[in-house]
């Protein structure tokens, strides 16, 4: 899985406008998981890269980690991993939650310099690459 700096390098590449992240935002999702649930609320679609989906949030990164900790297993997945690194103030974290459908990986990360938390949301649908 590409790193969230080179994600955020071809979306700047992309002509994208921020946009809220509502619930039916004309992306292509897998039909049967609805990924826009996995959306933070209070952040803002980016872009969308091949599955991928950019979101960029001013919230703390403790609000931001737990609600995905909560609305993980509320949708009947499980959490399997959580990895946090801190590296000069330069902060990421890891969750990848399974289910039926396959596995979700939410990478959170936030650069010293930048106010901002970006947030990608990756979804492998079971029996896919």
């Amino acid at each position: 899985m590409e790193n969230v700096s080179s994600f955020v390098t071809k979306v700047t590449n992309l002509t994208v406008s921020l946009t809220p992240a509502p619930s039916s935002n004309g992306l292509s999702l897998p039909s049967d998981f609805n990924i826009n649930d996995f959306f933070y609320p209070k952040a803002v679609l980016v872009g969308n890269l091949n599955g991928n989906y950019l979101l960029k949030t001013d919230d703390s990164m403790e609000n931001v980690i737990g609600w995905y900790k909560n609305k993980i297993p509320s949708s009947k997945m499980n959490v399997k991993t959580l990895i946090q690194t801190n590296t000069n103030g330069n902060i990421i974290n890891q969750l990848v939650g399974s289910g039926p459908e396959g596995e979700l990986r939410i990478e959170m990360s936030k650069e010293s310099s930048q106010p901002e938390i970006q947030i990608l949301v990756t979804f492998n649908k079971k029996g896919s690459k």
